[in-house]
Formats: structure tokens, C-alpha cells, sequence
């Protein structure tokens, strides 16, 4: 070959040389950085598996723990849910069974209510009779009693030593317009004087001075709507340490419709 061609020949290869180096110097470092990829993406692989595995096991884990205390809170309102349920119809049926009893003794006691009848009105009844006294101290209603030398049927007195007191209540229950009485010193009894005062439904009314010397004297005291009349009798003595024992009698007591 001649030195020419020789030459041409060399500038072929060198530059054939040069383009296949140009060629594989890059595509071997593509190779050596796609080598490099896989083997991170291998090593991002198996992160992402243990990772998966380790996620279960506790996030899972903790939401289980949550998710089983929320059923057992669930179940244990709706326990007390049915429990309140069954109290609310156990207190209706008592309820229910209470208004039906609290009838039945509205209409039992209905029909065993007695009804006092009307009195006539302007008739007149003797006290004693009537509405005898319900408590008493110092009374005494014998069959008979002298005052002023004249004896008295349906009579009382009053009686006492020193500063006691003597009383009588009287139910007169709203059924009567009008009270009246006469009142005297009891025939030998001691000679002291007594303040009596009349209680209509507790009210006291103006106070009476009883003397030992006094004639037979008529009180009356309207009693319409009144309950109760109260019979009160005291000394009047400032010191009356003598023991005298004096009485003064309750004669013609009556009550009027």
C-alpha cells in the first residue's frame, strides 16, 4: 500500500475511533447512572415494603385500640339507653296505676262523705246538746247548778284557785249564725272576781268582768262562718294567794242556725 492510501486509511480509523468512543463513552456512563437508579429504586423498594409492614402493625394497632374503646362506650350507652327505657315505662305503669287508684278513692271517699243537713233556719239548740266541748280545764257540767238560787239544766262552770286558768273550745263547724248564754256567780262558791273572754276562730273578743255580786247577765256573739268558739276565764285578782276557789256558771246556752 502506498504511503497515500496509508495515510487516508489511518484518518478513516481514527476518526471511526473517535466516533465510536464518542458513542460509548456516553451510553456507558447512561449505563452506570441507570445501574445507580436501580439500585436506589431497590433500596426505596425495600424501605417501602418494611415500612408497609411496620404501618399496620402500629397506626392499625392504635386505631384498632380506639375503634374498640368507641364500641365499648357505644354498647355501654346503649345500655343505659334501654335501661332508662325500661324505667321510663316502669314509671309510666306506676304512674298510670297511681292516677287510677287516686280516682277510685276520690270516688270512694266521695261516697262515703257524709253531708251534714241544712238546719232550719232560726231554730235553736242547746249547747251542751249540739257541740259539746272537746277539751276543757276547770269545767265542770253537773245536772244541775244554782245560781242566783235558781237550778239549771244543760249547765257548765268554770272553776279555779289561785291564777289557773279555766276554758273550753267548742266545735261549732261553720254551721251556726249565733251563740248566746247567760252567765252568773255559782252559789256558794268564793266571792273573787273572773275576766272571761270569748275566742271566734281564735280571735279574742272584748274581755267580760265577772263579779261575785253581779245578776244573771245575757251575752250573744255572732258565730256565722266560725269553726271554733273558745271559753276562757282567768282572776282578775292581782295576788290571789288565798287559794279561794271561785266558779261562775254557764246557764241557757244555745246556738241558732
Amino acid at each position: 500500500m502506498d504511503k497515500g492510501v496509508s495515510t487516508v486509511v489511518a484518518a478513516l480509523i481514527g476518526a471511526a475511533a473517535t466516533i465510536i468512543v464518542g458513542v460509548i463513552g456516553p451510553y456507558g456512563l447512561l449505563r452506570r447512572e441507570n445501574s445507580q437508579l436501580q439500585s436506589e429504586n431497590a433500596s426505596l423498594q425495600e424501605e417501602n415494603t418494611a415500612l408497609q409492614e411496620q404501618t399496620p402493625d402500629t397506626e392499625n394497632s392504635d386505631w384498632s385500640e380506639q375503634v374498640s374503646g368507641l364500641q365499648s362506650q357505644i354498647a355501654a350507652l346503649q345500655s343505659q339507653i334501654e335501661k332508662l327505657g325500661n324505667d321510663k315505662a316502669g314509671l309510666q305503669s306506676e304512674n298510670e296505676r297511681l292516677t287510677q287508684e287516686n280516682e277510685r278513692l276520690k270516688q270512694d271517699s266521695a261516697a262515703n262523705v257524709s253531708v251534714e243537713p241544712a238546719l232550719p233556719p232560726g231554730e235553736s239548740f242547746d249547747l251542751l246538746s249540739v257541740c259539746p266541748p272537746y277539751e276543757t280545764y276547770n269545767y265542770d257540767a253537773p245536772d244541775k247548778l244554782s245560781v242566783m238560787g235558781t237550778k239549771y239544766k244543760n249547765a257548765f262552770w268554770f272553776g279555779s284557785k289561785y291564777a289557773h286558768e279555766a276554758y273550753a273550745f267548742f266545735n261549732v263547724n261553720g254551721q251556726y249564725s249565733l251563740m248566746e248564754f247567760d252567765v252568773g256567780h255559782v252559789d256558794g262558791s268564793d266571792m273573787r272576781k273572773k275576766l272571761l273572754t270569748v275566742y271566734l276562730n281564735g280571735e279574742a273578743q272584748d274581755p267580760i268582768t265577772l263579779y261575785p255580786d253581779m245578776m244573771l247577765t245575757h251575752y250573744s256573739f255572732s258565730i256565722s262562718g266560725i269553726s271554733q268558739v273558745r271559753l276562757e276565764m282567768y282572776y282578775t285578782d292581782s295576788s290571789p294567794n288565798d287559794g279561794a276557789y271561785t266558779q261562775y256558771g254557764f246557764v241557757n246556752a244555745k246556738l241558732y242556725a
